[in-house]
């Protein structure tokens, strides 16, 4: 009898244990999701950087190729910029000047990396918490 309630604590234990490592092995995932995500956008912000740089440099009619969406491009050209239009999000667009748009950009790429940042030291500790309880259930799992 006693033996008995013993394996059934057992199987909950073990059940429990699965259940968590199922659940931590979904949050990694969405948070690798996330991770990519945010990878991208940095590389569309050192992109757009470096756009605003080089349109800084322009002093005369420069050619260009003009990006038209979906890996279109449509020659064109460039003429000195001192400022540009802005998304700065619900549908307003403002007008900035070169600098201010570049110091922008480095402002948001330094706010995207901590979010990085953050996600990756909880992508840590999830990581470090399924291996745990992963050599736990390799101890208690009955070898078959």
């Amino acid at each position: 009898m006693a033996d008995e309630k013993k394996q059934q604590a057992t199987a909950v234990n073990l059940e429990e244990d699965i259940t968590k490592l199922r659940f931590v092995e979904s949050q990694l995932g969405a948070l690798q999701r996330e991770m990519m995500t945010l990878e991208d956008m940095i590389a569309a912000l050192a992109s757009a950087r470096s756009a605003m740089v080089d349109l800084k440099k322009v002093d005369k009619d420069t050619p260009a190729m003009l990006p038209m969406g979906v890996g279109i491009l449509a020659h064109g050209m460039v003429k000195k910029q001192n400022s540009v239009l802005v998304d700065v999000g619900a549908g307003v667009v403002v007008e900035k000047t070169i600098d201010e748009t570049i110091e922008m950009i480095r402002k948001r790429g330094e706010e995207v990396q901590k979010q990085m940042d953050s996600i990756r030291n909880t992508f840590i500790s999830l990581q470090n918490e399924y291996n745990k309880i992963g050599q736990k259930l390799e101890k208690e799992l009955p070898i078959r």
